[in-house]
């Protein structure tokens, strides 16, 4: 993180037109999420235009990156969550309104100047309306004529799966049967017979885990080529970690669960509850995951656990959950 000197100043809010998208930017004085007076107008401006019209918004918070990277990560939630409310208090459905956050992990400008840290105290909102959001969802049709709706598959611990319509096209989805487990505590860890390191032995702190074998007539199956899956893993605590990346499950030479890293996007979501967000192309296990720096080693006491006649335990940290 950087230390530097904040000088204020105000830039003025503009859009863009880009990939058929209107393009906001809110921006923020320092270390605040209280929407600058100069802003109100063009907000209720851009409520006025979508009264009669359907329409689409995503919300993406940003902070810079002077101070502590939680900090500024809360930041530019309390950001997102002060446009989405008066949005909301203006009329608009928050039921379409998407919201994401990152703190000073993906700025809209390098912070090399005191412009581009102002500049990274902002909100983006992404609009779509009518025609564009045709156009996007035809994009996800692999066929021209839906024959069922999208769905969303809500898991017992707060896990949700959402998939198009034709993602298992010519089958439908009421026919595709969708083994699901979560993964969250120490004994879930241990009954799955999963071991919380990489590839390569390094061993990593969970925020998460998510099992999924899709089979059809007993036989997995995997979407279609193309069609992107999007998963949501509720934040224990209600807090999101920056150091957290995404990995897939992959079998070691002894046939236990390893983990390797997996390239997509990681996002955050305050819609009710809290969740880290990506979308991927094929459904396996999961894990939400940040390196601890160290390599895994069985130095841990044997401890019962029911249904085993012992469990050999790698690590244990102070305020870490079970590693291994």
């Amino acid at each position: 993180m950087k230390k530097v000197l904040c000088i204020l100043f105000i830039i003025t809010a503009f859009y863009v037109i880009a990939k058929g998208q209107k393009k906001y930017y809110v921006y923020f004085e320092s270390n605040s999420s209280i929407i600058p007076g100069q802003y109100r107008p063009l907000l209720d401006s851009l409520t006025d235009n979508l009264r009669n019209v359907n329409y689409k918004i995503t919300l993406l918070g940003h902070a810079d990156s002077i101070g502590n990277e939680k900090f500024n990560l809360l930041l530019s939630r309390q950001r997102t969550t002060s446009v989405a409310k008066y949005l909301h208090d203006a009329g608009l459905d928050t039921t379409v309104i998407d919201e994401k956050y990152y703190g000073e992990v993906k700025p809209v400008s390098d912070d090399s100047t005191e412009e581009s840290f102002a500049r990274n105290r902002c909100v983006e909102i992404i609009v779509l309306t009518n025609k564009e959001i045709n156009t996007a969802s035809e994009k996800n049709i692999l066929r021209a004529e839906k024959f069922e709706n999208d769905t969303t598959l809500l898991c017992a611990n707060g896990a949700q799966i959402i998939i198009a319509a034709n993602a298992f096209y010519p089958n439908k989805l009421s026919e595709i049967n969708f083994n699901i487990s979560e993964v969250y505590t120490v004994c879930d860890i241990l009954k799955s017979n999963t071991l919380m390191e990489t590839e390569d032995g390094n061993c990593l702190s969970s925020a998460g885990m998510l099992y999924i074998k899709p089979t059809l007539k007993s036989v997995e199956v995997q979407p279609n080529k193309g069609q992107l899956v999007t998963i949501k893993i509720p934040m224990r605590g209600g807090m999101a970690d920056s150091r957290i990346k995404l990995y897939f499950a992959v079998k070691n030479s002894a046939g236990n669960i390893v983990w390797k890293e997996k390239e997509s996007e990681l996002t955050y979501e305050n819609i009710g509850l809290r969740y880290y967000v990506f979308r991927v192309d094929t459904l396996i296990g999961f894990n939400l995951d940040r390196l601890l720096g160290i390599t895994c080693k069985k130095d841990g006491p044997r401890i019962k656990v029911k249904g085993f006649k012992k469990v050999e335990v790698y690590q244990t940290y102070p305020d870490e959950t079970y590693r291994s």
